[in-house]
């Protein structure tokens, strides 16, 4: 609460409306996380990783400028496009669009450049598509290894799944930002400039350098009213895989970000718990409200059936994996008529060109 007013209105809150854009910024501060610093870093007392954290944290603060490209102001405004106006309720899917838009915006500079989104639009995977996204043109003209390079991070016990929330018995994650100003700090930049010549340094050019990093999202509709149980064993063994990210979804109007399970409960982080907003464009900012210490659990049975999965793929080599290992995990004596979703050879604008032409022939 409290961060600078949201374009053409006067809220400076999200409370009663902003959960699904919280839910989305969760799952692609993770899949930052991951990407840059890997999926075994946890944030500790003492880190040398401190300058790239900041930043990830910065790319999420509340303004409107570029150095937060995945702000809610911004997503707010990339939701206009799809109708929603300022104050409404985002869904999964439109959440997942907004979050495509506004990767595809920023990552023409900076450390996003090697780092894409591919958005299933009917619950298929179309493999070409994927492959042309990640080694497309760019890709090749650009040949920097994606990662950072290796961070030494203090040994300590491990801390819970990085960016969510606060600190409280209540657990309900995500922060804000107050105050802010459009200009970043110079030893701030500074920082980052030896991070991007770290990168040109570490480039290695091969074939998986040419590879640009991806998040795939996959909206998903898995019941009428309710969640159809014989999808549970299948989300169960999805978010077993190290590839996934968590799903974002939650119960009627009340979102929430699926980080794990245990027994017949979904582990979630909840973005309900309003906070005092940040300034992330101060050079050393305070971080502790961004992390939550206490997850909580919601029963499969009162899980909304309308979310979105999201996977985080580094390589080519990952996607591959992704595409021999999900198929296993969906296809279910009970959902032969009713799969999650598919992988499909080529790509979709091929494939529906053909299904065209033999209706044309028939």
């Amino acid at each position: 609460m409290d961060f600078p007013c949201l374009p053409g209105s006067h809220l400076i809150s999200d409370v009663g409306w902003g959960c699904m854009l919280r839910s989305g910024q969760m799952m692609l501060a993770q899949a930052f996380v991951i990407h840059f610093l890997g999926r075994d870093w946890r944030k500790t007392v003492d880190y040398s990783s401190k300058t790239i954290y900041q930043q990830i944290i910065r790319y999420f603060g509340d303004c409107f400028c570029d150095d937060c490209p995945f702000s809610i102001h911004k997503l707010v405004g990339f939701g206009h496009m799809l109708g929603r106006e300022t104050g409404d309720w985002f869904g999964p899917a439109s959440i997942c669009v907004a979050l495509r838009d506004a990767l595809e915006q920023a990552r023409h500079s900076g450390l996003l450049s090697q780092l894409v989104i591919y958005l299933t639009l009917d619950c298929t995977v179309y493999k070409k598509d994927v492959i042309d996204l990640c080694a497309g043109e760019e890709a090749l003209s650009h040949p920097v290894n994606s990662s950072l390079p290796p961070v030494t991070v203090t040994a300590s016990a491990p801390a819970p799944s990085p960016l969510e929330s606060p600190p409280t018995p209540e657990s309900q994650p995500f922060s804000r930002s107050e105050n802010t100003s459009d200009t970043v700090t110079k030893s701030f930049v500074n920082d980052i400039s030896l991070v991007d010549s770290c990168q040109e340094q570490n480039s290695v050019k091969s074939s998986e350098d040419l590879w640009r990093s991806v998040i795939i999202l996959m909206p998903l509709r898995l019941g009428s009213e309710t969640l159809n149980e014989v999808y549970i064993p299948c989300i169960k063994k999805l978010l077993d895989n190290d590839l996934c990210i968590g799903i974002i979804g939650g119960r009627p109007k009340h979102s929430l970000y699926f980080i794990g399970w245990q027994d017949d409960r979904l582990i979630h982080l909840d973005p309900h718990y309003c906070q005092k907003a940040v300034d992330v464009l101060k050079e050393d900012f305070a971080t502790e409200t961004f992390h939550c210490l206490f997850p909580r659990k919601l029963s499969f049975t009162k899980m909304d059936p309308t979310c979105a999965i999201g996977f985080y793929c580094k390589t080519r080599q990952d996607f591959e994996r992704l595409v021999t290992e999900l198929p296993k995990v969906i296809d279910q004596p009970d959902l032969k008529n009713s799969p999650m979703f598919s992988f499909v050879d080529g790509n979709r604008s091929d494939i529906e060109q053909g299904c065209l032409y033999s209706m044309d022939t028939f």
